[in-house]
């Protein structure tokens, strides 16, 4: 092939694998306040002389501004790096076991000290710089803690242990192969390009020929060396609507790359939308660069979340499909309002008054004698509780979301993180844009032909 582009983060160097531009670590900063803590970052490339030690790294969360996204390039000693650690499938611990916690972007390290009849962990914090010194974790949370030494982990990682994830990270690539690449970002700032497989090169790396990105010349597509933990197959082919609606999570095609982001506005001629990318800019896009979002998890493709509006040929298949609902059965009701301004709201059934409508009463929106209010609701109005699922120690961009406010849960998106990590800029379905407590939210599912889906991805590590 003719001249190739120069790659953007440095040239490939002798040493460990884990060690080239690109590869993905954990890093323990020296800094106060972070001491105790591993966090993921990128490899940019090492400090001249080849002979050094020191590297610039850029960290996948940390030290990220919040208003610009943009992270800061930084110098660590190679004492303060080490792979990133693969994903685990979730262990149960024993009380006294060595452990690190999910909090904060980072794995703390600390120690298991009690099982909860729940399931989840009392953690305590090894680091004097976290606070509270005791926080209750979910496994999924949790990982057993493990020292890089000479080398090799210790103790080492078993195949058994490996998320399914990972187990499918193992499987080469073929050359001819059609698929995504990711760019050097992490988090809010990561796009994925198309591109097709060259080459592998051995330690998990491939080289591959962008299919959008040409050369600086432009005489021919940019190759590239990339690991393969910065590869994913194309997504599938699936049904674009004909007209996407309010926080339909897309990608949009931008500058050669799909990025993430969610719908906040449609326009008058229904060909047209104003997106609100992770990278927290918004822009308008035609329907045509635009495609339902797509999560490659567990080695599958998750499908996409709903949006607001069902699209049904037919609006009378959307049915509860649910068992008969009885008199003292706790659920929620919707407001009045259909579409986006649509909430809802904590109640319990009264009592069933014929033709698929219930007399129920609110629990959260009182009469002026502070009496539970009384109504009467069509059965397309009622849904069963949502079933308790574990609320992430912190949300992150673009998570989907449900806010309490005044009395209902309020479908929108999260679009900025506080610098606390506790309170969050969320816009709402309504068009509204309005600062919650992580104590106001949980993460959004909806109830689908008789079915909860799962909350969809935000962007996460």
């Amino acid at each position: 092939m003719s001249q190739k582009g120069k790659c953007s983060i440095g040239v490939n160097i002798e040493g460990p694998p884990h060690l080239q531009p690109g590869s993905t670590v954990e890093i323990k900063p020296p800094e106060f306040g972070y001491q105790g803590a591993w966090y993921t970052a990128s490899i940019i490339q090492r400090k001249t002389p080849i002979s050094s030690k020191r590297f610039m790294v850029q960290f996948t969360h940390l030290f990220q501004d919040e208003k610009t996204g943009k992270r800061p390039v930084r110098m660590f000693s190679v004492s303060h790096i080490r792979p990133q650690l693969p994903p685990l499938r979730p262990r149960k611990f024993k009380q006294g076991e060595d452990a690190d916690a999910y909090h904060k972007n980072g794995w703390w390290e600390g120690v298991i000290l009690q099982e909860w009849n729940n399931g989840n962990y009392l953690f305590m914090f090894h680091s004097d710089n976290q606070w509270p010194k005791y926080v209750e974790f979910g496994v999924n949370q949790l990982r057993l803690h493990r020292t890089w030494f000479n080398g090799y982990w210790v103790p080492p990682v078993q195949e058994s242990e490996l998320a399914v994830e990972e187990v499918q990270r193992e499987q080469e690539y073929n050359e001819g192969d059609l698929v995504e690449v990711r760019n050097d970002e992490d988090g809010s700032n990561r796009s994925w390009f198309a591109a097709v497989i060259v080459k592998p090169v051995g330690n998990k790396r491939h080289v591959i020929q962008y299919m959008t990105l040409e050369t600086e010349d432009n005489t021919d597509f940019l190759e590239k060396e990339v690991d393969t933990s910065h590869i994913r197959p194309r997504p599938p082919d699936i049904v674009v609507p004909d007209q996407f609606v309010m926080l339909d999570q897309v990608d949009a095609f931008y500058n050669g790359g799909w990025w993430k982001g969610v719908i906040i506005k449609v326009l008058s001629d229904d060909s047209k939308y104003h997106v609100y990318l992770a990278t927290h800019e918004e822009m308008e896009f035609k329907h045509g660069e635009l495609r339902l979002h797509q999560d490659w998890i567990d080695g599958k493709w998750t499908k996409p979340s709903p949006g607001e509006v069902q699209r049904e040929e037919d609006p009378t298949k959307i049915t509860m499909e649910m068992e008969e609902l009885t008199e003292g059965a706790l659920v929620e009701v919707a407001n009045d309002e259909d579409g986006f301004n649509r909430a809802w709201f904590a109640a319990i059934i009264v009592k069933p008054v014929g033709n698929n409508r219930y007399m129920i009463q609110y629990e959260t929106v009182q009469t002026e004698d502070d009496t539970g209010l009384g109504k009467e609701m069509d059965i397309l109005q009622i849904r069963p509780c949502p079933p308790d699922i574990p609320v992430p120690d912190q949300f992150e961009m673009l998570d989907q979301v449900e806010a309490l406010y005044k009395g209902g849960w309020w479908k929108g998106v999260i679009i900025n993180v506080h610098s606390d990590d506790s309170k969050y800029q969320v816009y709402l379905a309504t068009h509204e844009e309005m600062e919650f407590k992580h104590s106001d939210l949980r993460l959004h599912q909806d109830w689908v032909h008789g079915k909860w889906t799962k909350p969809s991805p935000g962007v996460h590590l």
